[in-house]
Parts: structure tokens; sequence; C-alpha cells
């Protein structure tokens, strides 16, 4: 029995030391996310987070990283996209700490850099989950969903969506997604809620797939040959939901920042997803919508890296 004992200690030992070595070694080492389990996560989350003498972010982390500004009075806008096009862009992982427009040093982003120099920026957007899928429901639906529910719980659902909405008023409305519809309920949140149109990775095809979906300028070409079969005139709300800046940060070509580790393929996954929607904006621009449509670009969630 005490050999037994002695045994059992020194298994569970030699596990705690095991984990605490592949914690430490997954913050230098590309574990291609194996090591993102409950066990490690346990032992991580009781570490410092400060490290040195300083903490890596100075002052207050609730504060707007673009700093303080007077808050605007946006009345005077009111009303002025009425009746345009709406293109919805949901950035997969797109925190704003990690934006040049939000004041980042790194650029990844920098077709919506140049897009945010002529937008409104909202420095005050929170995501209402931290999963892709329930903050879905509420960008289309604008309510919060539930803590402790699935996806699929949302098909009983029944406040209208955006997309019902505006195909009341003769909208013609599509939602495209580089994933596939099947993950996690997603169809349960997306179906019956407006959408003339809704394709997948399964429908779009694409020149690179993986296990997750298929590559975005494959999406971007569908999403554009949809706008061109509409009658000349019509006006149209066009959901964009990308993959590229999910894990693990699989792009079918290098990107200009090192990649010695996953914060780096990130920022090489979002400058991918980028490129993409540059694309598209360039297409809306040929085809002389890029005057008449309203676009809103939002983060579906954040990315963390051991951050708060």
């Amino acid at each position: 029995m005490g050999f037994l004992r002695r045994q059992e200690v020194w298994g569970f030992g030699g596990l705690v030391a095991f984990t605490l070595w592949g914690a430490f070694a997954a913050q230098r080492v590309d574990c291609s996310g194996f090591h993102r389990n409950a066990l490690v996560a346990l032992v991580d989350s009781a570490l410092p987070r400060v490290r040195g003498v300083a903490p890596t972010v100075p002052g207050d982390w609730r504060a707007s990283v673009a700093g303080v500004r007077d808050v605007d009075d946006l009345s005077s806008l009111r009303g002025v996209a009425a009746g345009r096009n709406v293109v919805l862009i949901s950035l997969e992982s797109t925190g704003a700490r990690y934006l040049r427009c939000y004041g980042a040093k790194e650029d990844p982003t920098p077709n919506l850099t140049r897009l945010a120099q002529t937008s409104l920026v909202f420095e005050n957007a929170y995501a209402a989950s931290p999963e892709s899928i329930m903050g879905l429901f509420s960008v289309l639906c604008s309510r919060y969903p539930a803590f402790d529910t699935s996806g699929g719980d949302y098909a009983f659902v029944r406040t209208p969506g955006i997309a019902e909405r505006l195909g009341r008023e003769g909208y013609r409305t599509a939602l495209f997604h580089s994933g596939r519809f099947m993950y996690l309920g997603m169809n349960a949140v997306v179906q019956q809620r407006g959408f003339g149109t809704l394709e997948d990775a399964g429908a779009i095809g694409g020149n690179f797939n993986s296990s997750f979906g298929v590559d975005e300028p494959a999406t971007v070409e569908r999403m554009l040959k949809w706008i061109d079969a509409l009658p000349n005139g019509q006006r149209f709300l066009l959901h964009y939901l990308p993959i590229a800046g999910h894990h693990p940060y699989a792009t079918p070509e290098r990107g200009p920042f090192p990649e010695s580790d996953d914060a780096g393929q990130y920022l090489n996954a979002l400058h991918y997803g980028d490129a993409a929607l540059g694309g598209f904006l360039d297409g809306l621009r040929a085809r002389g919508l890029d005057t008449n449509t309203l676009f809103v670009i939002y983060g579906d969630h954040g990315e963390a890296f051991g951050q708060h």
C-alpha cells in the first residue's frame, strides 16, 4: 500500500513538472496549439502575468489604446445612409489592440487602416460574447446571447434579424462564410434570418482547403459574382464572414511577420485576410458601388496571448 502511494506521488510530481515545462516551452516553441489544454491552462493561469519590474502595458488597462478624445456629436449623420447598400464584415478573432487604427505599432491590416482614415472609428465597441457564433446572433438580431446556451438553441429565437428587416424594404440579402455552417450549431443561428442566399465553404469551393474552410480570395470572388448577377440598381445587404485570423492561423502563403510563435502567425493571418478585404473593396470600386454602400466592419472578438 505504501509502495503504491509512493508511486502515485512520484507520478503526480512528474506530471506537474512535465506540465510546468510544457507551459514554459510553449512560449518558445511552436506547439501547433496542442499546448492548449485544461491542465496547462490551469497551471498557466496561476503564473504571474507581469514579468520584470513594470507592467507590459502602463497605466489603466481599461483605457482606450487610441487615447482619450472628446466624444463626437454624430447626430448630424442620422439618416445619411438611407437607401444605400449595406456590407457587414465580421473580422475573425480581430482585437483592437492589434490594429494600427487603434494605436498598434505594427500594421497587419493596411487596407483596413486606409479605410479607417475616411471612416468613423468607434473606440468603445465590445464583443457580446467571446464565441463567434453567439456574437453573430447578437449582430444579426440586436440581442444579447444567453450564457450556458449552444448555437442550436437559437433556432427557436424569432426576433427579426437585420436581413429580414431589410428584405421587407426590397433589399436582396446574402451571407457568405469561408468556414462551414455546421460548425458548433451555426446553421441554427443563420437559417430563417431573412437571407435569400446562404453560402459556406461547401458551396464556395476554392483553391485552398482546410478542415475549417476555404481561402478568402475564393469567397471574395463568389461574393462579387453574386453582386454581378443582381439587377441593375438593386439594393443589397451582404454579410461576409471570413475565417482568416482563426487558430491555428493557417494561410496558403507566408506573411511579412516572423512566425516564431503563435502571435506572429496570427498577425500574418490577419494580413492575409486583409489582402482579401482589399480585393473585395477594389471589386466594389471597379463596379461603382463604393460610394453608395455603407460598410460596417467589426471584429467578432479578440485574440489573447496571455493578456487580459
